[in-house]
């Protein structure tokens, strides 16, 4: 009862939607010598009737059909020879062609469906010469008559000639349309025979056209009922295989999703445990680092306070001696001789690193290291001695080799008072890059003040006014090894802490258009910077090795950059009061 209901229900929805209508595509006519055709091309499958109101009129209603268009060429030229005119008009939604023939003509009507590569359905109207019966329409169209039709029924009129048509003659008189040919009895049967058999002939092909269009029917109504069950399975089909299609993917939406959840409940948990670890080691480093700091301060602490201590005592006993040299002979202070002033200007010793057989360092262009030095030292030199207080002193100007122990003794004796080394950096690493200044590590200090201790005759530039006093100890029998240990540590402590000043003021110069690799004083044991009582500091400029600061210290640009930046550093230190330096006036 459901289904009934249901069924009835989708029938009357189908019901209430407007079926659209059909169209009539194309109208063709052809005239061939057995026939007239007349053919209708439709968009869709026609809803159509043909009927005869009178022997010499045909009807054809095609139904549902939004135009009606005329038939060309009907009633011009060789189509006028059985049909006369058509005359096309509309009832509603049904086309009408009324086709007024000139013979009494049986039409024969047929249906093609779309075949092949025509994809138009079509409707045709065959006027078969053969089929033409009976009289024409009237007697101005008797010309017209085809050679295939029948002649009219042989009459017997006294009024006429009585003369005989030539064999295989129409029976009609070339000269009067309307003449009309007296035949014999025998003639008569015969023609009257001929006529019957036509007619049969006729019949027999009509029925069996009629059989054939019943057999096209029936053909067409069975591939109409096959294609709706096909299309009915097929549909059914579709809708199962739909059904299994959006089953299969709602359960492999279901799986992912499940896996989904499960992964990312996986990755939280992994992320966790991630997160617990990272803060745990986090921790961990944070306790070391702080431990270290603690220790390393409470080292710094300790080392300072070992360090002040031994300072006090070594001011102390410096003091004590001083006091008892003085006691000694008999003055109230024991000063050192005052000297003569001859130092007229602060001398910057610059010393450009590597030269002659040792290229240093060399960039992927093929740059090398002590090219780019003696270049910025150059620039740096030039622009010391524009000033009326300072002179610079190139330890080399030249492409020449200077040994390493000799660039401090150079340096010495010029007298200067702050010595730089210029150098370029290099790693096997092509992307490290970035400017730093280096200062010599309080171990390679201790060891070089030790070496000028044990070393004869070297000492004695650095112990300065207290070399006199040291003598006249040493001539009484006195030890001095402790006063002259003392003097050298002073004089190195404060030529380190100016370097590493001075160090400072570079990095904070060189950082506002360098990359800097390192930002704070870097602590190395390097040859050149060895000199106890000369301020002395070591500036990688950046790293041949890398070819964009290759590029950058090959360019006259940036190595003025260079030279002024250390220029501006020295100016600044010296303008300390903790790091003046006293020159003659």
């Amino acid at each position: 009862m459901f289904r009934s209901v249901v069924a009835l229900l989708l029938l009357l929805l189908f019901l209430s939607f407007p079926v659209q209508a059909n169209e009539v595509i194309k109208l063709r006519s052809a005239v061939m010598p057995e026939k007239t055709r007349v053919v209708f091309d439709l968009r869709d499958r026609p809803d159509y009737e043909l009927s005869r109101p009178d022997p010499y009129r045909v009807l054809l209603e095609i139904r549902n059909v939004e135009n009606a268009g005329a038939l060309p060429g009907l009633g011009r030229g060789d189509l006028g020879k059985i049909v006369q005119r058509v005359e096309v008009s509309r009832s509603g939604n049904t086309a009408r062609y009324l086709f007024t023939m000139k013979w009494a003509v049986s039409p024969l009507l047929g249906y093609l469906e779309p075949q092949a590569n025509y994809r138009h359905h079509r409707v045709y109207l065959d006027f078969l010469n053969s089929r033409i019966s009976g009289a024409p329409r009237g007697r101005d169209d008797t010309a017209h008559a085809p050679a295939a039709a029948s002649p009219a029924p042989a009459t017997s009129n006294p009024s006429t000639s009585g003369t005989r048509p030539a064999p295989g003659g129409s029976g009609v008189s070339g000269s009067d349309p309307a003449a009309i040919t007296v035949l014999t009895p025998e003639e008569a049967r015969k023609k009257q025979e001929e006529i019957r058999q036509s007619n049969r002939r006729v019949m027999e092909e009509k029925a069996r056209k009629e059989a054939e269009e019943a057999r096209l029917r029936a053909e067409a109504e069975a591939k109409k009922k096959a294609e709706a069950e096909r299309l009915r399975a097929e549909a059914e089909a579709k809708k199962k295989a739909e059904a299994e299609r959006l089953r299969a993917e709602a359960e492999a939406k279901k799986k992912a999703e499940a896996e989904r959840l499960r992964a990312e409940a996986e990755a939280k948990k992994k992320a966790e445990a991630e997160r617990l670890r990272a803060e745990a080691e986090t921790k961990k480093k944070a306790e070391a680092e702080r431990l270290r700091a603690e220790a390393e301060a409470k080292k710094k602490a300790e080392a300072e306070r070992l360090r002040a201590e031994a300072e006090a005592k070594k001011k102390a006993e410096a003091e004590r001696l001083r006091a008892e040299e003085a006691r000694r002979r008999g003055s109230q202070t024991a000063t050192v001789p005052s000297q003569t002033c001859t130092k007229k200007k602060i001398v910057i010793a610059i010393d450009p690193g590597h030269g002659g057989k040792d290229p240093g360092a060399s960039g992927t262009k093929g740059t090398n290291e002590k090219t780019v030095t003696l270049a910025i030292s150059r620039r740096l030199a030039k622009l010391v001695n524009t000033t009326r207080t300072m002179r610079a002193v190139l330890i080399r100007n030249s492409d020449v080799y200077v040994d390493l122990d000799a660039r401090s003794e150079k340096a010495r004796k010029a007298n200067a008072d702050i010595l730089i080394s210029i150098h370029a950096d290099a790693a096997t690493n092509k992307t490290a890059k970035g400017a730093s200044v280096l200062v010599l590590n309080n171990d390679r200090a201790g060891r070089e003040n030790r070496k000028v201790l044990n070393s004869s005759g070297k000492h004695d530039s650095l112990l300065g006014g207290a070399r006199e006093v040291l003598e006249e100890t040493a001539a009484n029998g006195e030890s001095n090894e402790y006063m002259k240990n003392m003097i050298i540590d002073l004089t190195s402590g404060k030529s380190r802490d100016a370097g590493y000043d001075l160090a400072g003021r570079i990095i904070k110069n060189l950082s506002t258009f360098a990359r800097m690799h390192k930002f704070r004083p870097d602590e190395r044991s390097l040859a050149v910077l060895k000199a106890p009582d000369i301020p002395s500091i070591l500036v990688e400029t950046g790293f041949i090795s890398n070819p964009v600061e290759e590029k950058l210290l090959g360019s006259a640009d940036y190595q003025k950059k260079i030279a002024r930046a250390i220029f501006m550093s020295i100016q600044e230190h010296l303008a300390d009061p903790r790091y003046k330096v006293e020159i003659c006036h």
